[in-house]
């Protein structure tokens, strides 16, 4: 409401400008309206900032919530779940071959058995559900191993089936990143499907969150 008043009073303000450049005798007259509009938006600004900061406040509150509750359920899982900054969370990314400037901005990522959360990420992107997201992802990718730790044949052709469901345009995007990233060792050879299909996983996650 008061964000709707402040432009509603800065149309104002411009309007008043502009009758005062084609008729200068208007001055007088519309300089006393625009100042009193002036320090109201003032007045609204300041309200707005310290409703703002409330609002920061209360979600931090929220944020750290859901966090302790998804580290909760990672333990109960055995996934490790670490709340970093982002000089550790750029070293994990590193450390996973996963650094990228977008991947950087991210709000969370698992590698292995490993969750990593960007508090800061998280709040500037307002993403409160970013712990358990990567918490049902972790589930998802371990509920697809075999015993050897790698992707079964039963999850193999359940990631077909979830591929085939999406679009040519979707299957192109995550195919050409599996391509690029995941499916071809140093030499180029390709990998036997139990050896990176997990990343399909992972990709198609990447792109839910950043909406691709």
């Amino acid at each position: 409401e008061n964000s709707l008043q402040g432009i509603l009073n800065l149309h104002r303000i411009d309007v008043l400008q502009n009758a005062i450049k084609q008729d200068p005798s208007k001055k007088q007259k519309h300089s006393a309206e625009i100042k009193k509009l002036k320090e109201q938006n003032k007045k609204l600004g300041e309200g707005i900032e310290v409703e703002r900061k409330k609002f920061d406040a209360n979600f931090k509150k929220l944020m750290d919530a859901e966090l302790a509750s998804a580290a909760i359920q990672a333990k109960k899982l055995d996934l490790g779940f670490e709340i970093v900054g982002q000089k550790r969370y750029d070293k994990a990314l590193i450390d996973a071959d996963k650094y990228t400037e977008s991947n950087r901005k991210s709000a969370g990522f698992i590698v292995g058995n490993k969750i990593y959360i960007n508090r800061k990420n998280a709040l500037a992107q307002r993403n409160l559900g970013v712990g358990m997201h990567e918490v049902v992802h972790g589930l998802l990718k371990n509920s697809l191993k075999g015993k050897d730790g790698k992707i079964s044949k039963e999850g193999i052709e359940l990631i077909d089936g979830m591929m085939a469901k999406l679009s040519e345009k979707d299957q192109k995007i995550i195919q050409e990143r599996i391509d690029e990233e995941y499916r071809y060792d140093a030499n180029g050879k390709e990998k036997k499907k139990n050896e990176y299909y997990e990343e399909y996983i992972t990709v198609l996650g990447d792109a839910i969150k950043n909406k691709q």
